[in-house]
């Protein structure tokens, strides 16, 4: 079995909302599975600090992966940079 691979902290600056930059971007990814002979994309997003990253995944069919949310605390790092985090994550998975 190959291994999966993780992309962390995507975001789409707030002047280029609404223009359909998330959709392309979870295209690409989702397009970049498929060439690797996977069926499944998942994620994690803030369970509340963030509703408007998840729309975007509910329209493009995104559902709930059935596993219980995660709460993370401490020192992550971000962009090659310490970053202190206190949330908790719900896992999406969609079908390619």
């Amino acid at each position: 079995m190959r291994a999966a691979h993780r992309i962390q902290d995507v975001f789409v600056l707030p002047d280029h909302r609404r223009r359909g930059t998330a959709t392309r971007l979870s295209d690409a990814a989702e397009e970049k599975v498929r060439e690797r002979g996977w069926t499944r994309v998942s994620l994690s997003v803030s369970k509340e600090g963030n509703p408007a990253a998840r729309l975007p995944y509910a329209k493009l069919g995104y559902v709930d992966a059935g596993i219980d949310p995660v709460t993370v605390s401490g020192t992550i790092l971000l962009r090659g940079r310490p970053f202190e985090v206190d949330d908790t994550l719900v896992y999406l998975v969609k079908t390619v």
